[in-house]
């Protein structure tokens, strides 16, 4: 036998041996899988049947707090808008006042400077007669 034979000889002897590991294998697969289908199916419905109607009650109850929450985020928020807006309108208000106010003071100073300039060019022109600095037409 030369080389080339004796490799083909193994090969062939490696690859029954892989595949009766492989048979046996399936077969240990396919008992696995009907020993589940027979005993762990009835298990888990059995199993099912008691603690389903239990989580949904608790994710009924979940729920509803969830929608609790959510509804005093958005009334909080709500009341926090309305908060906000009301104190904008006040400080509107009070900046419109303020602006109101230093206006009419502005006003008041200015008329007054306009009767202090007028008083005082006409005690000029009262010194200016009494003096006869120069005479009025």
């Amino acid at each position: 036998m030369n080389l080339n034979q004796i490799s083909i000889v193994v090969f062939c002897f490696i690859q029954e041996k892989r595949q009766d590991r492989e048979v046996d294998h399936l077969f240990r697969i396919l008992e696995r899988v009907t020993e589940l289908k027979d005993t762990e199916i009835a298990k888990t419905e059995s199993l099912a049947d008691i603690h389903l109607p239990k989580l949904s009650a608790e994710l009924q109850v979940s729920e509803s707090i969830s929608d609790k929450l959510v509804d005093r985020v958005s009334s909080a928020e709500k009341l926090y808008a309305e908060k906000l807006e009301k104190k904008r309108k006040a400080r509107t208000a009070e900046w419109d006042s303020f602006v109101h106010g230093m206006t009419s003071k502005c006003i008041r100073i200015d008329s007054l400077y306009k009767d202090k300039e007028e008083e005082v060019r006409q005690l000029y022109q009262k010194a200016e007669e009494k003096f006869l600095i120069r005479p009025r037409p």
